[in-house]
């Protein structure tokens, strides 16, 4: 069948589908519905920041605890220089760098299904699967209180089927946005139904459901928003009452973020993030692209990580954005008079609260999973416009509207499901081929300091040990990547013990690089950064990073103590230091060039 034509027969036959999905039952068919989507993501397997979050359950990680397993970078000075000289931070990775998040209740569903499961990944991901139902049952029953009817029923269809909720279900080091949403939904919940029919139970529901999501992570903070526009612009009682009712919950959010802070979690130091309460002019000034970026996600399906990781992409994508919040604005102006009353009630807050929410995540980097808690505002638009524009009386515009959100939202979101958890899962199997391909010698390499002097990406520099030593091989006394920048380089020899490395181009211009170090501390020509076993010069940098680098080691680099590696041919392989005096030019492929013939 011909794509137009099934979307015009969705289009025509909405009506008697959402009728009959009304109630309860429909409720049990997004939930069937949902597990099935996510399914496939039970083949994904332990994926980059597992292996950490292993590490930390299995008492062998540095600085993460099983009760806190995402911690990736404490902020202690010494610590850090443990980990640049053990591995596997690269040694450009500020000393102060702080990433650490209050998330002991996540970290306890990750030691259950440790101690459960071993070492069989699939049941870990069956166990996300668990939790996401449980946010699409606290959303659905929300929707149930708030937009009853086919409204609702649409709403929590697109909802449950968001491509955007792909990535927390299907990689289990997200494990923590599941447990928040799923918790903080439910008092939500909990809340509005207090307010609106003195439901006493609700009380205690709300709560311990914030409390609860709290100690799962930061995302139930956001949800927060939603309670706040509840008040301002559908709580039953006078505007003095309804304000009034936010004192307790403005003065809880106070309390939380004071502890949260004061107890050392949070993020400082990393070009990935930017804390909008410790330099908020430099938030405030990246919010408006970020926001876009994510509308754009959110409306026309437009992924918010290509401008992440193609930072030339960012005001194009910004730009769509800004069509995508025109186009739907404008379309619910048209659309507002044709709902009920009590459908522009519940609208008008769930999407005003949708709104709000973003903004705790327009800190880091633009990423479509991020879309989780404001996604019921954005889905509660999407449905108006499809349901409200299907009608005959409504402009063709419209019409044309309705189908292209249709076709996105209905069609193309689950076949992307369907089709991303093999294409993941396909991901990791070459990521682990390589780190299990390394040319090291397992029999030594205890004993050996591997050095990195192409490392292609951040996943193969950095996260292979810890790849290595989960599947049973044994760890390098040290794993140092010393380039991890998507260009050439030439190696020059300038002493039995020392060498340059030449970029053609300059570090930490990517946003896996930045992840290590901001531009508040950018390394300049000049700067030396001594460690136990080696040290650096940066002898030229441009805008954002180094250019040529100085490398100076306690013993000469064919000392048996050295392995030395670079990315050639696809894969990680030995490298012999030429004599002193001349140089070799390190080619830059990238990592999944071989990925068909691995």
């Amino acid at each position: 069948m011909h794509p137009a034509t099934a979307i015009g027969r969705s289009f025509h036959t909405f009506p008697r589908t959402l009728e009959l999905l009304n109630g309860p039952r429909g409720l049990v068919v997004v939930l069937l519905m949902a597990a099935a989507l996510a399914l496939p993501s039970l083949g994904v397997g332990f994926f980059l920041d597992d292996y950490a979050h292993l590490a930390a359950l299995d008492g062998i990680s540095p600085v993460a605890q099983p009760w806190n397993v995402y911690c990736f970078a404490p902020g202690d000075p010494q610590k850090l220089v443990q980990l640049i000289e053990e591995g596997p931070f690269p040694w450009f990775t500020r000393l102060d760098i702080r990433v650490q998040f209050f998330r002991p209740l996540s970290s306890a569903t990750m030691w259950l299904d440790r101690w459960l499961f071993g070492d069989t990944a699939w049941p870990y991901h069956l166990h996300s699967i668990l939790w996401y139902l449980a946010v699409l049952a606290a959303v659905g029953s929300l929707l149930r209180l708030v937009l009853p009817g086919t409204l609702g029923t649409l709403t929590l269809l697109v909802f449950a089927i968001a491509v955007t909720h792909w990535f927390p279900v299907a990689w289990w080091a997200h494990r923590n946005a599941l447990v928040s949403c799923a918790l903080g939904f439910g008092g939500l919940l909990g809340y509005v139904r207090w307010r609106e029919t003195q439901w006493r139970p609700g009380v205690w529901l709300a709560l311990s459901g914030f409390a609860l999501g709290l100690l799962a992570g930061e995302t139930t903070f956001s949800i927060s928003a939603y309670i706040v526009a509840y008040e301002l612009f559908a709580a039953p009682g006078t505007l003095t009452r309804r304000i009034g009712a936010l004192v307790p919950v403005s003065m809880f959010a106070v309390f939380y973020l004071a502890l949260y802070s004061g107890s050392g979690y949070g993020v400082h130091g990393t070009g990935c993030y930017i804390n909008p309460l410790h330099d908020p002019l430099t938030y405030l000034a990246a919010a408006p692209q970020r926001f876009l970026i994510l509308a754009a996600n959110q409306f026309f399906s437009w992924p918010a990580e290509i401008p992440a990781m193609v930072p030339q992409m960012a005001w194009p994508s910004a730009a769509i954005g800004i069509a995508a919040l025109v186009v739907i604005v404008l379309a619910l102006r048209v659309l507002w008079r044709h709902l009920a009353p009590e459908e522009r009630r519940g609208s008008r807050w769930l999407m005003i609260g949708g709104l709000m929410s973003i903004a705790p995540f327009l800190a880091p980097f633009t990423s479509g999973r991020l879309l989780m808690v404001s996604s019921l505002g954005g889905s509660v638009a999407i449905a108006i416009i499809i349901r409200e524009g299907r009608r005959a009386c409504s402009p063709r515009s419209l019409h044309v509207l309705a189908r292209a959100l249709i076709a996105l939202h209905l069609i193309l979101a689950p076949l992307a499901w369907l089709l991303l958890s093999p294409a993941f899962a396909l991901l990791n199997r070459h990521v682990i081929h390589l780190s299990e391909s390394v040319e090291i010698d397992d029999n030594r390499v205890t004993s050996q300091q591997v050095m990195l002097l192409s490392a292609p990406d951040p996943a193969i520099g950095i996260y292979t040990p810890a790849m290595r030593t989960h599947n049973g091989r044994p760890k390098p006394a040290a794993w140092r990547p010393l380039s991890v920048s998507p260009c050439d380089s030439t190696f020059t020899r300038t002493a039995p013990n020392a060498f340059e490395l030449a970029l053609d181009g300059e570090m930490l211009k990517t946003l896996p690089e930045q992840i290590a170090r901001d531009a508040a501390a950018k390394l300049k020509p000049g700067d030396h950064l001594e460690f136990d076993s080696f040290g650096v010069t940066v002898l030229d940098a441009g805008k954002t990073g180094p250019k040529r680098i100085a490398f100076q080691f306690a013993k000469p680099l064919e000392d048996p103590a050295y392995v030395w590696l670079e990315w050639r041919d696809g894969r990680l392989r030995s490298f012999k230091p030429p004599p002193v005096g001349q140089s070799v030019l390190l080619k830059w492929t990238g990592p999944f060039r071989r990925i068909a013939g691995s």
